[in-house]
């Protein structure tokens, strides 16, 4: 709320508000950008939020946040390096019964905004930066993009990773891992 004018609420275009671990993490784009056929679109996510609450009878689904990937540069986000290593996972997964995909222990938590672990498909080490994710892109198209295909580790050591810019989460993610390149 902003204090000079009751009733008001101040609003943040993504990555605009000051102190915030988004901070210029992205940058909103218009449908007419120029890097189109890179700018992911929609891509699959975890499902962290449970559609009802659980009763006898009645089966639980589970469904995505309305944005992913809006913390760290880039290549991490992909589950490069560090990885996506903080808790930045809203939802009520963590009640009983939590969301099949993300397992029954909330203390481990998954590496990359992309689950990978649906193509292929398998059932043990859902976390695992391994596999392949579809990513849905501005211009249309759709991809299915593995972990290789979106990050590579950087130079400077193991914790860090760099976008292979297959996908781009904003326009910005070139400037983000400038230093990293280096």
């Amino acid at each position: 709320r902003d204090p000079n004018r009751p009733g008001f609420i101040l609003t943040f275009r993504p990555g605009g508000k000051p102190g915030e671990p988004t901070f210029q993490m992205g940058t909103p784009f218009r449908d007419d950008a120029a890097l189109g056929s890179q700018l992911i679109l929609i891509t699959e996510a975890w499902a962290n939020w449970r559609s009802q609450i659980p009763t006898d009878g009645i089966d639980i689904t589970w469904f995505t946040s309305a944005s992913a990937g809006g913390r760290f540069n880039p290549g991490r986000r992909f589950g490069g390096g560090e990885g996506v290593n903080v808790d930045v996972w809203a939802g009520n997964w963590r009640m009983a019964p939590s969301a099949p995909e993300l397992g029954s222990d909330p203390t481990v938590l998954p590496k990359s905004y992309l689950p990978y672990y649906r193509h292929p498909r398998r059932n043990e080490d859902l976390k695992a930066v391994d596999g392949s994710a579809n990513i849905a892109f501005l211009d249309g198209h759709v991809k299915n993009l593995s972990a290789r295909d979106l990050f590579e580790e950087a130079a400077n050591g193991p914790n860090e990773a760099i976008s292979t810019y297959n996908a781009l989460w904003s326009e910005r993610d070139y400037a983000l891992e400038r230093d990293l390149r280096d």
